[in-house]
C-alpha cells in the first residue's frame, strides 16, 4: 500500500490568487501621484482597512446579537459577510496582478526600463507580455533609486 500525495493545486487556484493579492498588495508602490493613473491604490487602502477592521466587526455583530437576543442567523450573515470583504479585495488585487497590462502602459513600462538600466540598476528582464505584478516591481524599483525628474516626469 503506498501513500500517494496530492497534486499541487493549479496556478491560479483561489489560495494561490489570495497570496498574490497579498504579494501584490506589498510590492505595489504606495504613492499617492499613482492614484490618479491606477485604481490599486485605492483597492489596497481598502484590503488594508478590511484586513484590520472587518473581523472585529464581525465579532461585535454575533456579540451584539447574543446581548439583545436578536436574530442569529442575520448577525451571521453579517459577520460572514464582513469577513468576506477582504478575501474579495485579495482576489480582486491577485487577478489583477496576473493580468497582462495594456500596450499603453507597456510602452511606458519599457521606457522606465530603459531608465532603470541608464541609471545603473539591475532590473528584471520584461517578459512578452508583462502582467501587472511585474510593472508593479518595476515602479518599486522605479521610485526607490531614481530621482525627483523621474517622479515629475509622471
Amino acid at each position: 500500500m503506498s501513500i500517494q500525495i496530492p497534486p499541487r493545486p493549479p496556478k491560479d487556484s483561489f489560495w494561490a490568487l489570495l497570496r498574490q493579492g497579498q504579494n501584490y498588495r506589498k510590492t505595489f508602490p504606495r504613492i499617492k501621484l499613482l492614484s490618479l493613473i491606477f485604481k490599486e491604490y485605492h483597492v489596497i487602502k481598502i484590503t488594508g482597512f478590511a484586513i484590520r477592521g472587518m473581523p472585529p466587526l464581525a465579532v461585535f455583530s454575533i456579540c451584539w446579537a447574543l446581548m439583545l437576543n436578536a436574530n442569529l442567523a442575520i448577525a451571521t450573515t453579517a459577520a460572514t459577510f464582513a469577513l468576506s470583504i477582504p478575501i474579495q479585495c485579495l482576489y480582486w488585487l491577485g487577478k489583477r496582478a496576473s493580468s497582462p497590462i495594456p500596450t499603453s502602459l507597456n510602452e511606458w513600462l519599457k521606457e522606465i526600463h530603459q531608465k532603470l538600466n541608464e541609471s545603473g540598476q539591475n532590473p528584471p528582464a520584461l517578459s512578452s507580455t508583462p502582467s501587472y505584478l511585474e510593472f508593479a516591481n518595476i515602479l518599486k524599483l522605479a521610485f526607490e533609486t531614481l530621482d525627483e525628474e523621474f517622479i515629475e516626469s509622471l
